[in-house]
């Protein structure tokens, strides 16, 4: 696809316990060993043993860990997408998102990260919401085991005006979150009980 570096985070889903903090830089031999040679004193040598035994064990079930994310996510969004309490989903697996066919063209899966719009306009509420969740919880570091939830209005409220993040096109109806590897029936159930709080 014409991409000359990756960049990984390792502590995401490639590692997938929340457990440890990495990062990767992948691409062809010249490049990695031009950066390796000019600026690992700078950015940082190779990480310790035991974040490498990590990730290896991680490694061994990260295709497995991966599909039951996406799986999860899918039914989640399906969900969603149906509720009254919710006006739109952010997920590149279903057909309704915007570039639902360029994801079937260049990936293999989705992954359990989604974005969706509350059907409300109040903070209280979306407080209301992210508080009645128990098997989300909040938290920003995506790609564990576990499942999480997000209100970036609330969270930038702290740093930036209304007008400012509103200007940026975030509301704060609109809650991230990333679906773990729960039973789905029981994140569903979460979800329900807490969208029929607002």
């Amino acid at each position: 696809m014409g991409v000359d570096l990756e960049v990984h985070s390792v502590s995401k889903y490639l590692g997938g316990h929340s457990d440890l903090v990495a990062g990767i830089v992948a691409g062809r031999a010249e490049l990695v060993d031009r950066i390796y040679l000019q600026e690992h004193a700078l950015l940082g040598g190779k990480m310790a043993p035991f974040e490498g035994w990590l990730l290896t064990r991680s490694l061994r079930t990260f295709p497995m860990r991966m599909r039951i994310h996406q799986e999860n996510a899918l039914r989640i969004a399906r969900f969603l997408e149906d509720h009254p309490a919710v006006t739109k989903v952010f997920y590149p697996g279903l057909k309704s998102h915007s570039q639902y066919s360029l994801g079937c063209a260049q990936m293999s899966g989705y992954s359990g990260l989604m974005s969706f719009h509350l059907n409300i306009d109040s903070e209280a509420a979306v407080r209301r919401f992210v508080n009645r969740l128990r098997l989300f919880q909040i938290g920003v570091s995506w790609g564990g085991y576990e499942s999480l939830v997000f209100p970036p209005g609330l969270a930038l409220k702290r740093e930036l005006p209304s007008d400012r993040f509103r200007e940026m096109g975030i509301s704060e109806a609109l809650i991230r979150i990333s679906v773990g590897l729960e039973n789905p029936a029981d994140l569903v159930a979460d979800l329900e009980s807490a969208l029929q709080s607002i």
